[in-house]
């Protein structure tokens, strides 16, 4: 036999769940609504652009379809326009990090690299070759946590859906 005292529990837990879910999923917003610092044609040789905080950015390729493979091992080169020092990029072979929209653009990190202070920059690509003619590099902040969120999103989910399950058994079961 259940009593109030489950039946509190059960509610309270099942609200916890709730908020811990919305904060989640604003959270997952938050992450993948990152605005580019920059977008060019990635056809482009070389582009100028500002970055306004240091940190670490991701150069990503997006591709207005979700077919065909976006090219891997491409060649890039950063030279900070204020003191002409190459800022080193490190490309992936295999990348994890893959979002799309819901137009169907499909957005894939290609390189990374580290700014320690804000400037202005040029992007240097030895690999338009590779790209399709309405292909985009993106330039912006990398987006960090994203897989843990995206965890921490299907847990709650999960936790609410059973506590609101238990919470109206145990309304049930204490009202016969």
């Amino acid at each position: 036999m259940h009593s109030t005292w489950a039946t509190t529990l059960f509610i309270v837990l099942t609200l916890v769940s709730l908020g811990l879910l919305i904060k989640s999923v604003a959270k997952l917003i938050a992450i993948y609504s990152i605005e580019p610092c920059t977008k060019q044609s990635a056809q482009s040789a070389a582009f100028d652009f500002d970055i306004k905080a240091p940190g670490v950015y991701e150069i990503a390729v997006k591709r207005p379809s979700i077919l065909g493979l976006i090219p891997k091992n491409n060649s890039f080169r950063i030279r900070d326009l204020q003191t002409g020092e190459t800022i080193v990029v490190g490309t992936y072979i295999f990348s994890s990090s893959k979002r799309t929209d819901i137009a169907g653009h499909r957005t894939v990190s290609v390189g990374e690299f580290t700014i320690k202070y804000p400037g202005s920059f040029r992007l240097e690509n030895f690999s338009t070759s590779t790209f399709k003619e309405n292909d985009q590099l993106l330039i912006g902040p990398k987006p960090v946590g994203g897989v843990l969120m995206i965890l921490a999103t299907v847990f709650s989910g999960v936790f609410f859906i059973v506590g609101l399950v238990f919470s109206i058994l145990s309304l049930v079961n204490t009202a016969t």
